[in-house]
């Protein structure tokens, strides 16, 4: 169980997010899962040991 807060970013593509993430000195923690009917999830590290979540919906939101 975590035991901290968990930040999550919403991102347009996660696969591209997850990809520049690691470019950058980061680490994937759980890659890309669907949630079904919703949109993706995944979690990274960052370069300083912080668990971040990113998440992609699986449609484009109304204006």
């Amino acid at each position: 169980m975590l035991k901290f807060p968990l930040i999550t970013i919403a991102v347009d593509n996660i696969d591209a997010a997850l990809e520049h993430i690691v470019q950058s000195g980061g680490k994937t923690v759980r890659g890309k899962l669907e949630v079904p009917g919703l949109g993706w999830n995944a979690y990274f590290q960052d370069t300083e040991g912080n668990i971040i979540g990113l998440w992609q919906d699986s449609s484009p939101a109304v204006s």
